[in-house]
């Protein structure tokens, strides 16, 4: 499965995000998550098979979020207290909506809640393979979930070979996002980080807003070309950082060997992409302080290399690189 990004949308005007198609084309996204089901009557459904329809046909992914304990409250009129995916007629009712929703052309969809469906992570696996044969087995269907739950559980929930998620987006701050998504890589797993996975403490956004925001976005892009990003969380500047970086989406793609170097550097997080005769070499400075970094033994072949992205502005590689405050770059070796 190839890398998304994904925008999730509060926006409930049906009509409004028809005419807003143009400005998520424009951002290079592949995807918009709607959440969706305030009503969960006929004429909500008709308007949301109507805008899936609508995306489709222009080229653009929707991807329907609920909650799946609150969805089957909607459904069966009860407390969600009252809700126990124990009972199998309670699991078969969401199987049975969600078959509902991918016969009417639905082809993507993010699960919140997951954790209900069974009493224990031991657990987890077992009910989402069951979920996947039920719903979206052999079917051209995206199938992501948020869970609270340890990376090895995350990591199989989203390994193609057990069959029961496509994605996973994980939940909280993520201490080492480097080797979270390296053994992600390594399992064959599709992973979708998002600003929350970040870990913001000692980031000091009051000061440097912009550079620490676009320090982010650069960093899980460039660890993994799958992106979750909220809309509520971009000003008009990030929009255009955005559209610029997401150009280069194609580009890291196929780049699936990550090597992390200059691992001493406290504040730095440095790794090379590579594949397909391409590399990638990434530098971030996670500090407010200005980093001077030498790369001569660790990138013999800085010379070659070329600027693909930046947070700052346009630079060169040197054997001797200074990063400033908060600052992330890009070098690509054809």
């Amino acid at each position: 499965m190839k890398d998304k990004i994904i925008l999730k949308t509060d926006l409930r005007d049906f009509k409004k995000l028809q005419v807003n198609i143009r400005f998520y084309k424009a951002l290079g996204l592949d995807s918009v998550l709607l959440r969706s089901f305030g009503r969960l009557d006929e004429n909500e459904l008709e308007d949301l098979f109507d805008l899936n329809h609508f995306y489709e046909k222009n080229g653009l992914g929707l991807v329907v979020s609920f909650h799946i304990k609150k969805l089957m409250d909607k459904l069966l009129g009860e407390d969600t207290s009252n809700i126990d995916f124990a009972d199998p007629k309670i699991r078969q009712g969401l199987y049975h909506f969600l078959g509902y929703l991918i016969k009417h052309g639905i082809r993507a969809f993010d699960l919140e809640g997951l954790e209900n469906l069974a009493p224990g992570e031991g657990d987890i696996l077992k009910a989402c393979r069951e979920l996947n044969k039920n719903t979206f087995f052999n079917k051209d269907v995206l199938a992501m979930g948020e869970i609270d739950a340890s990376k090895k559980t995350q990591i199989a929930l989203a390994n193609p070979n057990f069959s029961a998620l496509s994605m996973i987006r994980p939940s909280g701050e993520i201490g080492d996002l480097f080797k979270f998504s390296r053994d992600f890589a390594a399992a064959g797993s599709n992973l979708s980080l998002c600003p929350s996975n970040f870990p913001q403490e000692g980031i000091n956004f009051e000061n440097y807003p912009e550079s620490a925001k676009r320090l982010i976005f650069m960093t899980l892009f460039f660890l993994k070309g799958s992106l979750f990003i909220d809309e509520n969380w971009l000003d008009f500047g990030d929009i255009i950082f955005l559209r610029e970086l997401f150009i280069h989406k194609e580009k890291i793609q196929s780049l699936g060997k990550m090597t992390k170097i200059l691992p001493k550097e406290a504040d730095v997080l440095a790794f090379i992409r590579e594949g397909d005769g391409e590399k990638i070499l990434f530098l971030a400075n996670f500090s407010e302080k200005e980093v001077l970094l030498d790369l001569a033994y660790k990138v013999m072949d800085y010379k070659d290399y070329e600027f693909l992205a930046g947070s700052l502005t346009h630079r060169t590689l040197y054997r001797t690189t200074l990063l400033r405050p908060y600052e992330s770059i890009a070098f690509i070796k054809l």
